[in-house]
């Protein structure tokens, strides 16, 4: 399972490697349906237990858990009435099984509830995963430094792109990790998830490589905006666990001074390029604004289906379904049915952001919001239920519930 989720994570490249994430995900899976079968016919019991009776986590915070191991049914479902609503409209079947085809990727959710991957491994991985796409990003900047004659001034953002890969997501949590680690006391993070992962965390440097890889290849408005994001949040919550405590971290103190000296050296025009980049004027936003109009205005309670494309007859791509509005496409293909995925999305965030409040599962509520941080990217691209988006978000959610799980291999060690 490790090694799937880890392949769905690295082989995205653009187009270049097409469909590999999905293969190497139901490779994987379909090879854990054969072992399962075998141990079946063996007489060995398959499945997991709930246990809510940890104390440490408030009642809310269980319900909330309890609801989030069971959304993945929902959402799975969510897709098969698209399906079918997509079928009945007349919609092609080849269009209807390729829009967001990212919701079937959810039903690896129960394998990891079942084989209950250790934390260690899943953060690990991720580890790995992300400085395998950095890798990816500082390629192309190699290829800017030794060609500086390819670096024009007077660009917009999206101008100075050298490369736009989804699998940049990955990369969220290495940096909202690592920068609590600059920021917050050490003793919120008592869990040992190995020498590699810890000394990675700690490191300065490896917190700006992070946010280079992040805001320079793909020079994106959905990545520097989550970057800005996290990192304003961590330092938000830092600044809080500092006021409580009754003492201000030295390094929030220096990244201030510096955030403040690197503002004020910076010239009018890097302003005037990042409000032009966000403007309703700049042209992919006003593309992006024209499609809310006709989006909401094609809206219904069912939802079109899957494949649907819009009865006005305005299209952004050759298929006619897809549009930069991801939130707003996915209410008009699945109507109602796409709540199931709002909510799971709404419940992990809680959850996380409840935790980091109370101090409790503070690593680990630190890198799902990491993981979850291309919920804002997904918002003007169509990376939301890319099968490298859906993995981060399965995990985020294991990681969520990992508390509360039980094997069902731990009851069989004790009774023999």
């Amino acid at each position: 399972m490790i090694t799937g989720l880890f392949l769905s994570l690295v082989l995205v490249y653009g187009e270049v490697l097409g469909d590999a994430p999905y293969v190497a995900l139901f490779l994987s899976m379909s090879i854990i349906v054969v072992w399962y079968l075998i141990l079946l016919s063996l007489g060995r019991s398959i499945g997991f237990r709930l246990n809510f009776l940890n104390k440490d986590f408030s009642i809310v915070d269980r319900l909330l858990s309890n609801i989030l191991i069971w959304l993945w049914l929902l959402i799975v479902i969510s897709w098969l009435i698209g399906v079918l609503i997509g079928i009945i409209n007349g919609i092609d079947p080849s269009f209807v099984f390729r829009n967001f085809f990212g919701l079937v990727v959810y039903a690896i959710f129960p394998f990891m509830l079942i084989i209950s991957p250790s934390l260690r491994s899943l953060i690990i991985m991720i580890f790995l995963a992300g400085i395998v796409q950095m890798c990816y990003g500082f390629e192309r900047i190699y290829f800017l430094l030794t060609n500086p004659t390819a670096l024009h001034i007077g660009l917009s953002i999206s101008d100075m792109r050298l490369i736009y890969n989804a699998g940049f997501i990955v990369i969220f949590p290495l940096l909202m990790v690592s920068m609590a680690y600059q920021l917050l006391p050490k003793y919120y993070f008592s869990n040992n998830y190995g020498i590699f992962v810890t000394r990675l965390s700690k490191s300065l440097i490896f917190t700006l490589l992070s946010v280079i890889s992040l805001l320079v290849p793909a020079m994106s408005k959905g990545y520097i905006l989550t970057t800005a994001f996290l990192i304003i949040f961590i330092m938000f919550i830092s600044i809080l666990y500092a006021i409580e405590a009754g003492r201000i971290h030295k390094n929030i103190m220096i990244l201030l001074i510096f955030l403040v000296f690197t503002l004020y050296m910076l010239p009018n025009s890097f302003y005037e390029l990042i409000i032009n980049s966000y403007s309703i004027e700049e042209a992919s936003n006003s593309i992006r604004f024209e499609q809310f109009e006709y989006l909401v205005s094609d809206l219904t309670f069912l939802g079109n289906g899957l494949g649907a494309s819009l009865s006005s007859g305005y299209v952004r791509d050759s298929s006619g379904y897809g549009f930069e509005l991801t939130y707003l496409n996915i209410v008009h293909k699945l109507g109602m049915f796409s709540v199931f995925l709002f909510l799971s999305y709404l419940i992990t965030l809680l959850v996380a952001f409840s935790r980091i409040s109370k101090k409790i599962y503070v690593y680990e509520s630190f890198f799902v919001i990491g993981l979850m941080g291309y919920l804002v990217v997904g918002a003007g691209n169509p990376l939301l239920l890319s099968p490298c988006a859906v993995v981060l978000h399965c995990i985020a959610m294991y990681i969520l519930v990992k508390p509360f799980i039980r094997p069902l291999e731990e009851k069989y060690q004790r009774t023999r």
